[in-house]
């Protein structure tokens, strides 16, 4: 797997013997009021859920953070976050991303540091098993759900775009 020619930063696999992934979760967090920030929230705890249902150990920056507007300034989280999502193994971006400056430096700085950025659940099943499946003999698995909002394809072999973006319904 390549972006843009350079290949991705994975853990060497003794590293990761017995060791879960960790995915980032990057999205819209701010908005122009506190009902549409809550609800940024709530879609990211949901997208957390299926990362841990999937196989991976979400990192969810929104939980976080959520009730400390104004205790510090904002660049203190900001940069403690992409701090913690560069020690991450792959980021998975929601959709609405691309109205969110933050999810964009969040892209670029994962980018930089050669770490996995995927746009859709499927890309993200692929990696978790791939990743998971020689230490934990876990398998991402759930049922395609098309929401239609596509990635710009970073992550793929040759750099191929990705496909539409897919959602996984887990409820049997």
């Amino acid at each position: 797997m390549s972006l843009q020619g350079k290949p991705l930063r994975f853990a060497p696999e003794d590293e990761r013997a017995g060791r879960r992934v960790l995915v980032y979760v990057a999205g819209p967090y701010r908005a122009s009021n506190a009902w549409e920030v809550e609800q940024n929230v709530r879609a990211a705890e949901a997208h957390s859920l299926k990362v841990w249902e999937a196989g991976g150990v979400p990192v969810c920056p929104h939980t976080m953070t959520r009730y400390f507007d104004g205790a510090l300034p904002d660049d203190t989280f900001l940069n403690g976050l992409i701090e913690l999502m560069l020690r991450c193994d792959l980021v998975y971006v929601l959709p609405g991303w691309r109205k969110s400056e933050g999810t964009k430096a969040e892209i670029a700085e994962a980018d930089q540091a050669l770490i996995p950025v995927l746009f859709n659940f499927d890309e993200l099943c692929e990696s978790l098993n791939r990743l998971n499946e020689p230490a934990l003999g876990i398998r991402a698995r759930g049922r395609r759900r098309e929401h239609g909002e596509e990635g710009p394809g970073r992550v793929g072999p040759g750099g191929a775009r990705s496909r539409a973006a897919v959602d996984y319904d887990f409820r049997r």
